[in-house]
């Protein structure tokens, strides 16, 4: 199954530790969907670390997008190492085409789920820098 644990028959989980990012580490999440509560058609989880203008590095990991999360690479470059100014944030978005080649489904076509992640990038690192001090 998608949610298993390697516990054998008469164990119990008793704790659970996640280590922390530090005090640099920021993260964001968003998620579109047609309607509250149902499956996404285009998601953004984002881990970044802040520096000394705006982030040092950045994560970008789409989901809905393709058959798996799929990680931007070259959105992510585009974004750290200076201030998140609208010239910094539209070159990343523009950098998604390269990044991403979503799949259409009965939901949303490929340009449109383009389209989305887009928009959810914008969003998801106003929201860090805003939360983070980015």
């Amino acid at each position: 199954g998608l949610y298993q644990t390697a516990l054998a028959p008469g164990e119990l989980v008793t704790a659970l530790e996640v280590p922390l990012a530090g005090d640099a580490s920021c993260c964001g999440f968003d998620e579109l969907a047609r309607r509250q509560g149902d499956y996404a058609m285009v998601g953004l989880a984002a881990q970044g670390r802040r520096g000394a203008r705006g982030f040092a590095a950045l994560t970008l990991a789409f989901f809905g997008v393709g058959p798996g999360p799929v990680v931007a690479p070259r959105a992510g470059a585009a974004l750290a190492g200076g201030p998140l100014d609208p010239a910094r944030v539209q070159a990343a978005q523009a950098a998604l085409a390269d990044d991403l080649a979503p799949s259409p489904d009965l939901h949303a076509s490929a340009k449109t789920k383009l389209h989305l992640a887009r928009v959810l990038l914008g969003r998801v690192v106003a929201g860090m820098a805003a939360e983070c001090g980015a």
